[in-house]
């Protein structure tokens, strides 16, 4: 939060844009890793793992909030990019 209100510069907002490509990199990794949790807990739902909440549905949910953060971040990242390119531009 304090890189982008002191961001002033295109080389400061790509900064930015690069921190949140490498956060929606992470996410992507951890969706994906979750993903394939969700698939292997879908093969059991039965005895215990058919209480509330259920194994599945706790994979599942952290896979859809992974998902989320790596596309908000990925928006971040374009945001950020290219405001550092317009500001770029009027600069030259």
């Amino acid at each position: 939060k304090q890189m982008i209100r002191e961001a002033h510069t295109p080389d400061q907002y790509r900064a930015v844009a690069r921190y949140y490509e490498e956060r929606q990199s992470e996410f992507s990794q951890k969706a994906a890793e979750e993903m394939e949790e969700w698939a292997r807990r879908s093969q059991d739902v039965s005895g215990p793992a058919m209480k509330y909440p259920r194994p599945v549905d706790s994979a599942r949910n952290l896979y859809q909030y992974y998902a989320h953060e790596a596309n908000d971040s990925a928006f971040q990242a374009d945001k950020y990019t290219r405001f550092a390119e317009g500001l770029a531009a009027t600069m030259k």
